[in-house]
C-alpha cells in the first residue's frame, strides 16, 4: 500500500471529504489531523485553494 503522500489526489481543485484516502492525502499535504480538516472545510469550504490561504494565514497569526 503507498502513502498518502505518494497517491494524487480524486480531485486537483478540491479535497473530496467523502474520501478518506483523499482526506488522508490533504491532511499530509497541509501537515495537519483529520479534525482540523473538518473544521477547516466547515469554515472555508472544501477549494484547495481556500484551504491553502486558510491555513496559510493560520501560520502567520502563531506567535514565534
Amino acid at each position: 500500500m503507498s502513502s498518502p503522500l505518494q497517491r494524487q489526489p480524486t480531485a486537483h481543485s478540491r479535497v473530496n471529504m467523502d474520501d478518506p484516502e483523499d482526506r488522508a492525502f490533504w491532511c499530509g499535504f497541509f501537515g495537519i489531523e483529520e479534525d482540523e480538516l473538518h473544521a477547516a472545510v466547515a469554515l472555508v469550504g472544501n477549494y484547495i485553494a481556500s484551504l491553502d490561504h486558510y491555513f496559510e494565514s493560520r501560520q502567520e497569526s502563531v506567535p514565534h
